[in-house]
C-alpha cells in the first residue's frame, strides 16, 4: 500500500487536514500521517500547494 510521505517543504497550510476523508493526515501536525487510518487515496498529494507530498510503499 502507498501512504503520503512528506519529501519537501510544508507551509503548514492545513489542506491535507481539510482534505482527508478518513482524519489520517496530520492529526499531530501536517506533516504527519496515521499509517492504520491512511486508505492511500491520494487526496492530500493532490492538494498541496507546496508539492511537499508524495506517495511511497511502505
Amino acid at each position: 500500500m502507498k501512504i503520503p510521505v512528506v519529501v519537501g517543504e510544508c507551509s503548514g497550510c492545513c489542506r491535507c487536514l481539510m482534505v482527508c476523508p478518513t482524519g489520517a493526515a496530520g492529526p499531530v501536525s501536517p506533516k504527519s500521517v496515521v499509517v492504520e487510518k491512511c486508505t492511500g487515496c491520494g487526496k492530500c498529494v493532490r492538494v498541496c500547494p507546496d508539492k511537499g507530498r508524495v506517495m511511497r510503499e511502505v
